[in-house]
């Protein structure tokens, strides 16, 4: 038994609720009881705050207080009132954020967020406890799915500027260590030679689960497999998070591990989107958030099955509402039922940011995914990142493993790439190391300008 895990969910977490006057235990309750609620009766229950939500930002948000016309026809339909609000986009909000603050908002109940900029456009919004408990609650509903639970013990391998620079508080980590009973290990400086330190952390420390990026996640699991002394513990799961995880990152941290591999989709500024429960199914926080996919180009709703640009509308926020928020990721919706017996909705698909898309020369989409199955096929590149600049030209960033790999391979890879994106410029440029962006996130395809012109 972990005696501090048992301390922080009966007793610490219980009177940091009253302290503070929190209610996430209580949301997830809520969340943990409409999970398999019938389908019906789990859109009637969205279709409720949805019209909440809307005739609150029709009369209160000066960003939407042109569509106070649309009120008779939320309150008939909530629905087909959203789809006649704007797509908003992160540059949209960025020029204009002050008039999503609603004017009944009180400020000493603001709490200030900031997205991590992985993007270039790190984007700074309100939210209030309402909202951040119930992204919370979430987070925890999922965790349960896996029998992972408040206090339960965890093993961080992060790289967010926010905690990373508190790493050396004595205060903060004693703090992480009895209040949240979790140890963060930098993923900036995970090193070979410290294999076996690793080990001995997971084997002292034993945690429930970890917790981190993919790439992160990916790069341990590597250097602890290099390691001369034995793995003895086996943590209840891994959760990857705020990264697209990729097959063989899965694979690896399954080997390595062995234990299963959750995935959560969440974001700063979209809350916990969905979980993936123990049958493999994509569940939606479908009782927190409406979640629309459109065509990236012409904003058109797309059929289920089909990918898509996600629009997130989240219900909980009331004091600075972003309806059909265009979070910059590309996923697909399913009309499919899990096996795990939840009604919540599905996502079939994840497949990464919208500026991982690339613009083909005769405008046709390609998703950059396309370049890691051509340059899989080769021997000898270790890392990778492709910028697309303009429909004409491309920076491929190259890290090669030496003597594995000859030019006229390269030149090969080149030609491939051509076939499926015209006859660009492709610069090739052969790099020492590609480092995450600030947010801590290892990005690998990036396209620089916009698929539709506004």
């Amino acid at each position: 038994m972990d005696i501090r895990a048992e301390l922080i969910r009966h007793v610490f977490f219980p009177i940091m609720e009253r302290w503070k006057g929190n209610s996430i235990r209580r949301y997830l309750r809520e969340l943990q009881q409409t999970e398999s609620l019938d389908r019906r009766e789990l859109h009637e229950l969205r279709m409720r705050k949805l019209r909440g939500l809307l005739l609150h930002a029709v009369e209160h948000v000066p960003a939407y207080g042109h569509l106070i016309e649309l009120k008779p026809q939320i309150e008939e339909d909530p629905l087909r009132a959203l789809a006649q609000f704007p797509v908003l986009t992160k540059s949209e909000f960025q020029r204009h954020s002050d008039r999503y603050r609603a004017d009944n908002a009180v400020d000493n109940q603001l709490i200030a967020n900031r997205t991590g900029g992985s993007t270039g456009q790190p984007v700074a919004f309100y939210m209030d406890r309402y909202t951040v408990e119930h992204y919370e609650a979430a987070r925890w509903r999922g965790l349960s799915w896996h029998n992972i639970h408040i206090g339960d013990s965890s093993l961080m391998i992060w790289g967010s500027p926010i905690e990373l620079s508190r790493l050396n508080d004595v205060k903060f980590h004693a703090k992480e260590l009895l209040l949240k009973n979790r140890k963060i290990v930098p993923a900036f400086q995970l090193q070979e030679h410290r294999a076996d330190e690793y080990i001995d952390l997971l084997n002292r420390f034993k945690p429930k689960y970890l917790y981190g990026y993919a790439t992160s996640l990916h790069l341990f699991a590597g250097i602890v497999r290099k390691g001369k002394r034995p793995l003895r513990h086996k943590p209840a799961g891994i959760v990857s998070t705020a990264e697209v995880l990729r097959d063989e990152q899965r694979r690896e941290l399954e080997q390595v591990f062995q234990c299963p591999v959750i995935n959560e989709y969440g974001a700063r500024d979209g809350g916990i989107i969905a979980y993936q429960c123990p049958k493999g199914g994509m569940h939606l926080s479908a009782e927190n958030l409406w979640l629309e996919a459109v065509d990236p180009v012409t904003g058109r709703p797309v059929q289920p099955g089909q990918r898509g640009a996600l629009l997130v509308t989240d219900l909980n926020n009331f004091v600075m509402p972003r309806l059909r928020y265009q979070i910059g990721d590309i996923g697909v919706l399913s009309d499919d039922v899990c096996g795990c017996g939840r009604t919540l909705p599905l996502l079939s698909g994840i497949e990464g940011r919208e500026d991982e898309v690339f613009l083909a020369k005769d405008g046709t989409l390609v998703h950059g995914q396309f370049i890691t199955h051509t340059i899989r096929e080769m021997d000898g590149i270790l890392k990778y990142q492709a910028i697309q600049h303009d429909r004409e030209t491309l920076t491929l960033k190259l890290v090669l493993q030496p003597d594995r790999i000859r030019e006229p391979d390269i030149e090969e890879l080149v030609r491939k790439l051509k076939i499926r994106l015209g006859n660009i410029r492709i610069q090739v440029e052969k790099v020492a190391d590609i480092p995450p962006a600030a947010s801590g996130k290892m990005r690998i395809h990036i396209r620089e300008f916009p698929l539709r012109q506004t």
